[in-house]
């Protein structure tokens, strides 16, 4: 019964998410995604260090809690109010699109390690298993954009064995960040299209 629930809860948040991607192109479903999942964290009391926000370290006080907190929101949010085009060329460049890309990174990681892989970790009991099923649904989420699919194929599986074994959701963020700004700025335009994705891929 267990392993059934976890599955409706994937089935229906993923296709939520493909909602998002692919028909209403709004921020308000980004929202309604995230209180989903909270409330799935909630009603299977998750923690704040079991999914990867304090690694390892003392669970501090409420007051910290609450500004730490707020700060993962502020650079969620950034995306939403922040353009991704590409400044000029260069390494000032890259690390210009790495910050900004660090608050979409860190929300598609609470998303994907934070959520789907813990989740297909209750279906499969098996971390390689729980990763290689990530990154698909990961890579199916950069359709059709096929450069980017096969990159977060491999980056999903890679990214969720690390969270595995570290269980650190910053560390798979920064990682997910620095290798898209490299990947932006060193693979030419005509192969990552801007790394669009949904419909606005065929504009």
């Amino acid at each position: 019964m267990k392993k059934i629930c976890a599955l409706a809860e994937i089935a229906t948040i993923f296709a939520l998410c493909m909602v998002r991607i692919w028909l209403i192109r709004e921020n308000y479903m980004v929202f309604i995604i995230l209180a989903l999942i909270a409330a799935s964290w909630t009603l299977r009391k998750e923690t704040l260090r079991t999914l990867g926000f304090f690694p390892k370290m003392k669970i501090p006080r409420r007051r910290i809690q609450t500004a730490y907190l707020a700060t993962i929101i502020a650079l969620c949010a950034i995306p939403f109010f922040r353009s991704y085009d590409a400044v000029q060329a260069g390494m000032s460049a890259v690390w210009s699109f790495m910050f900004r890309q660090y608050g979409w990174a860190l929300l598609q990681e609470i998303l994907v390690c934070g959520y789907f892989a813990l989740r297909l970790n209750d279906i499969f009991l098996n971390h390689r298993r729980s990763a290689l099923a990530t990154g698909i649904l990961f890579g199916i989420g950069h359709s059709p954009n096929i450069f980017l699919m096969a990159v977060t194929l491999a980056g999903g599986i890679f990214l969720a064995l690390i969270f595995f074994k570290r269980r650190n959701i910053h560390e798979v963020a920064g990682l997910h960040a620095a290798v898209s700004a490299v990947l932006y700025h060193a693979v030419p335009v005509y192969i990552h299209h801007r790394f669009i994705v949904g419909p606005n891929f065929f504009n």
